[in-house]
């Protein structure tokens, strides 16, 4: 599924003039992104959302959705599209190589203490379900952000189209390399303001392998027809792997494998080699990593190497997961959220 709407430009202009509802721009088509504009269309606050790519290409593996969630999704009013949508989360497995269980983690109370269940959803599943929400005329993509500024009365972001947008609060939902916070962290270092580990450099541990296979039938993976969501996670007891497996209300399977660099070997963003990213790395990834075994509900032994033979090469990605948390996340008119603003694994 690709998303490629073509819109008008949106007339550069001042703000909305109106002190009750400030005009909000929005920097990144991701999740965090996108979830505000649904929340600012529901209460009629100007927005406009800016994405870099030309095309965008929802990617991943599954995402858990806890409980507390529910009121957001019925206050946006889609939270029966999303119960059908996803599949119902009431544990954690977790296993050891051999697929004894080591523990499990208990979430089937979730109903009596906060009113309603969690769910686990396919991330397209659930990006396409939030893009919906959104008028195609506010998602503006091919516009990658060189600079910005802000001022007392409002703030400025510039494209490399040459046009210019101005707003009065400027969200940075552009993931992890944030050209919202780099530009808010160079006028922060101007002033003399910004805490030396902002300045620091991203660090990261981890590679991880993403997937979702194409809908199976009971027959190959048993645990499909099982309800709730059969969700099981590996700790590699031999090896520097962990590996999940979750079962879809498509029919589908959604995998992930995670590779951990040794303790003395963290590496920064200037240390990741273009050869570590890409279809031809996603696939030497796999080939490392074809013998995890995972359970299927069946007597057949599967491992993750049959789960990657039965997804499509597009569905399959190789990321790299970054860990910091930042201390400034507000500057002036400017606000950071989602990956811009903290980074957890």
């Amino acid at each position: 599924m690709t998303y490629s709407t073509i819109t008008n430009e949106i007339p550069p202009g001042a703000t909305s003039g109106d002190p009750g509802r400030p005009k909000i721009l929005i920097v990144g088509a991701g999740l965090a992104g996108l979830t505000l504009g649904m929340i600012l269309q529901k209460s009629d606050i100007p927005y406009e959302i800016f994405e870099s790519a030309p095309v965008i290409r929802p990617v991943g593996a599954a995402m858990v959705f806890g409980p507390t969630l529910a009121p957001m999704f019925k206050q946006c009013g889609i939270y029966d599209e999303f119960v059908a949508l996803g599949k119902k989360n009431e544990s954690i497995n977790v296993l050891n190589s051999k697929g004894g269980k080591e523990y499990s983690v208990d979430f089937s109370d979730g109903k009596e203490m906060f009113g309603e269940d969690g769910y686990i959803l396919t991330r397209p599943i659930i990006y396409d379900l939030i893009y919906r929400q959104i008028p195609k005329d506010r998602i503006h993509l091919g516009k990658k952000i060189l600079s910005t500024d802000q001022d007392s009365h409002c703030v400025t972001i510039r494209c490399s189209d040459g046009l210019e947008y101005k707003g009065d609060i400027l969200v940075g939902g552009d993931g992890a390399y944030s050209v919202v916070r780099k530009n808010m962290y160079s006028d922060i270092e101007k002033e003399g303001n910004l805490p030396a580990s902002d300045s620091l450099p991203l660090p990261f541990r981890t590679f991880c392998l993403l997937g979702q296979t194409r809908k199976l039938d009971v027959t190959e993976f048993p645990d499909l027809a099982k309800e709730p969501c059969q969700f099981f996670s590996t700790l590699g007891d031999d090896n520097p792997y962990a590996w999940s497996t979750f079962t879809t209300a498509q029919g589908t399977i959604a995998w992930g494998v995670i590779e951990y660099l040794p303790v003395d070997a963290t590496r920064e963003d200037k240390d990741y080699r273009s050869t570590d990213w890409g279809p031809a790395a996603a696939l030497a990834f796999c080939e490392k990593v074809r013998d995890l075994p995972v359970k299927s509900g069946g007597d057949k032994i599967l491992a993750i190497g049959d789960l990657i033979d039965v997804t499509p090469k597009e569905q399959i990605n190789k990321v790299r997961l970054e860990e910091k948390i930042f201390e400034t996340w507000h500057h002036g008119r400017t606000v950071l959220i989602g990956d811009g603003e903290f980074l957890d694994n």
